[in-house]
């Protein structure tokens, strides 16, 4: 073996074996700042039950994004006590050692605030891409229709 062959394969070794190592949920949540995945929550879910805000935090560690969540900006976070943000990252941590998933493998979520906005918008979970709902507390997870 030449020195760059060797060089070659410690270097792909170096690269790739982090993420080989990774299962494929792991992988997606460690794209996810922690921090930030907590703030999602205590935005989307933090005034819910804790069985829901647990429900939040496993369908966002499904999605593998905090693209589209609404929670990570919304206005009303400065107004929240610290104890939402611990709540939220409590969940976020029950939700990456994994255990049953409340919502099994769904990644999508509406509140039924947000179901009557689509209602009177002429709008159904169907028409917007989402289908097999699971109904937890005030919120019905879906997935996304293949």
């Amino acid at each position: 073996m030449t020195k760059y062959t060797v060089l070659l394969t410690c270097l792909v070794l170096a690269v790739f074996s982090p993420a080989i190592a990774l299962s494929k949920t792991e992988a997606i949540t460690h794209r996810i700042d922690p921090q930030k995945a907590s703030r999602a929550l205590a935005g989307e879910a933090g005034g819910q039950s804790d069985v829901e805000l647990i429900a939040h935090a496993y369908a966002l560690r499904n999605r593998g994004t905090l693209r589209g969540v609404y929670g990570l900006n919304a206005p009303h976070l400065a107004r929240e006590p610290k104890s939402t943000f611990l709540r939220a990252e409590s969940a976020w941590r029950a939700a990456l050692a994994g255990g049953k998933d409340p919502v099994d493998g769904r990644t999508e979520w509406r509140s039924d605030y947000d179901l009557k906005l689509m209602a009177r918008r002429g709008e159904t979970p169907r028409s917007a891409g989402l289908c097999d709902p699971i109904k937890i507390g005030s919120t019905t997870f879906y997935r996304l229709k293949k």
